[in-house]
Parts: structure tokens; C-alpha cells; sequence
């Protein structure tokens, strides 16, 4: 019973945290980039829980894109930029990094 408590009380942590999150994108236009189109199986469950979070609490995403086609003059209508998370953050993955220097 103890490791259900836990589990559970960590569940509670994140969807807190999930709701902080959405408070500050009430209301904005957000742009979703660097979303997976290769098989990375991390990668894609990454996008797929992000989707569920946009829909659960209403966020409004006017562009998303991968990044090879981002395109910056739709970005610059947005007022948040998001990108997916993972493993591709840094100098080991030029195009994707040059992507969100840019």
C-alpha cells in the first residue's frame, strides 16, 4: 500500500505541476516545433503525452512544425515558442540546434 501512496502522490505532483505550466499559456498563441517525425519510440510518447496536455487544458497551438520546416515569420506570430523534448538539445545535433538559435 505504501508504493501506491507514493505512486500516487507523485501523479499529483506532476498534474500540479501541469496546471502551473497551462496557467501561463492561458490565453497565448504558442508555437510547437521540433516535433518527431523519425522513430524514436521516447521521442514519439514525449509528443504524444505534449499533445494530450495541449488538449487537456485547451492550449492554444497556432503552428507547429518539425524542425526542418520551421517557418520563422510563423513563429514570430506566436507569443510562446515550445519545443519537444528529448535528447537532441546541444551540439550534437547541428540542424536541429541551429533550428532554435534562429
Amino acid at each position: 500500500m505504501k508504493i501506491q501512496t507514493q505512486w500516487s502522490n507523485s501523479l499529483l505532483s506532476l498534474r500540479n505541476m501541469h496546471e502551473i505550466i497551462a496557467e501561463k499559456l492561458k490565453g497565448k498563441k504558442v508555437a510547437y516545433l521540433d516535433y518527431p517525425v523519425y522513430f524514436n519510440i521516447g521521442d514519439l510518447l514525449i509528443y504524444l503525452g505534449t499533445e494530450k496536455f495541449f488538449k487537456d487544458y485547451g492550449v492554444n497551438v497556432c503552428y507547429r512544425a518539425e524542425a526542418s520546416d520551421v517557418r520563422l515569420n510563423k513563429v514570430e506570430d506566436c507569443d510562446v515558442i515550445l519545443f519537444q523534448g528529448g535528447g537532441n538539445f546541444g551540439d550534437l545535433y547541428n540542424r536541429v540546434q541551429d533550428m532554435r538559435e534562429r
